[in-house]
């Protein structure tokens, strides 16, 4: 059974445990390490949507578009690989934004 440092909860699901140990195999608490009380907060788990992997919520950035405009949130991996031109996506201009045939 699972050793929980936070009366009861789930430590997989908590934000402040991390996997310590020289091969990263031991499981510990931050604020227990830092000697505070138990405060169970969920992780924000969200799904990659370049490399489908599940990534916690704050290890994401928004990409940018080439006007700068917030594109889509991404993996710090993906967002490497997606802004080393400068921009995520396509170039364009207004001529590509015509939204009905006639306007």
């Amino acid at each position: 059974m699972q050793k929980s440092f936070n009366e009861g909860n789930d430590c997989d699901i908590c934000k402040h445990k991390f996997m310590t140990g020289q091969d990263g195999t031991v499981e510990d608490c931050r604020r227990r390490e830092w000697g505070l009380s138990c405060k169970f907060e969920e992780r924000d788990i969200r799904m990659c949507p370049v490399c489908n992997s599940e990534v916690d919520r704050e290890d994401m950035d928004f990409t940018r578009d080439c006007h700068g405009i917030t594109f889509r949130l991404v993996c710090r991996q993906c967002w490497e690989r997606l802004m080393s031109k400068g921009y995520d996506g396509e170039y364009y201009t207004e001529a590509d934004e015509q939204i009905e045939d006639d306007y």
